[in-house]
């Protein structure tokens, strides 16, 4: 069961690519902490990739888990984490495709076919189970290794899951894709219920143009939705009902539904517009630049 917590803010992405979804979200911690409020970060699933994010990939194989570009970020903020799985319930790391393998294989063209489905670039999932009880578990994409799709060797899969109770190999792309849809949510309804109660705001992080990373039960307070120089605010009650309008009921299509499709139907309440941020710059800086949104939390929390 999900316990109540005092105020979710879920901050999404309007377009596909690096919006500042994270930096918003950082930013926004970091003004709600200097005005004493206690609140907590959660990224239900990211992925990241081993040649765009080594510094996170680094990370991974200091700590023997997939640990993303996120966490580090957080850190910042928060010092260290003891456990970043319950900051990140499902982590997966991708990896280019090899196009010597394609041209060896006389198939040129499904280079591009390929690399257009993030799935096929997969190299291992990580996810962390809390209930019945706690397990971490990676599923490693042996279908692509196998056929030495990708550019990632197997001694670096090694390093980046010793600290998991299990390592699964998945022989099929099919049962990759499956494994993903049936374990992700129970990994994050399992950690949405042990940080659930702990803080006074929850900042979650969606990930790519996901309109609703969280349980089909879960609410949220407020909804950010994040373009380079502009947030765009709503009201979670109003949000969820326009995600559980495009969604009729199919937990399938929940899981597929992108901003895009939500925006068609909202008005937000507030358009808060942002200076440029750096991911460089201190988080100090960053909470300056978002104060206005601060101030809306701040506003949403004192009406209760």
């Amino acid at each position: 069961m999900l316990l109540p917590l005092q105020l979710t803010v879920l901050v999404t992405g309007l377009l596909p690519g690096k919006t500042g979804k994270t930096t918003v979200a950082l930013g926004l911690m970091a003004g709600l902490k200097e005005r004493g409020v206690k609140v907590g970060f959660l990224k239900p699933v990211a992925f990241f990739d081993y040649y765009e994010d080594y510094l996170a990939v680094e990370a991974s194989i200091d700590e023997g888990l997939l640990v993303p570009p996120e966490v580090l970020s957080l850190r910042e903020i928060e010092g260290e984490i003891e456990d970043p799985c319950l900051v990140n319930p499902v982590s997966v790391l991708t990896a280019p495709l090899k196009p010597e393998t394609f041209i060896e294989a006389r198939a040129p063209t499904s280079f591009f076919s390929y690399s257009a489905n993030m799935f096929r670039r997969v190299a291992v999932m990580r996810v962390s189970l809390l209930a019945p009880v706690k397990a971490y578990i990676s599923y490693i994409n042996e279908w692509a290794l196998s056929r030495n799709l990708l550019e990632i060797d197997r001694e670096t899969l090694k390093k980046i899951t010793r600290r998991t109770d299990q390592a699964v190999g998945v022989p099929t792309l099919a049962e990759l894709t499956e494994t993903y849809e049936r374990v992700a949510m129970r990994a994050v309804e399992s950690v949405l219920s042990v940080v659930s109660g702990r803080q006074r705001v929850l900042v979650v992080e969606s990930f790519g143009t996901a309109a609703w990373p969280l349980p089909p039960a879960a609410n949220a307070g407020l909804v950010l939705s994040v373009v380079p120089g502009t947030v765009l605010v709503y009201r979670g009650d109003r949000y969820k009902m326009a995600v559980a309008l495009k969604a009729s009921d199919s937990l399938r299509y929940l899981r597929r539904l992108t901003t895009a499709d939500v925006f068609t139907l909202l008005t937000p309440f507030k358009i808060v517009k942002t200076p440029p941020l750096s991911p460089y710059e201190p988080v100090e800086s960053k909470a300056e630049k978002l104060s206005e949104l601060v101030d809306i939390v701040i506003e949403t929390l004192e009406r209760g």
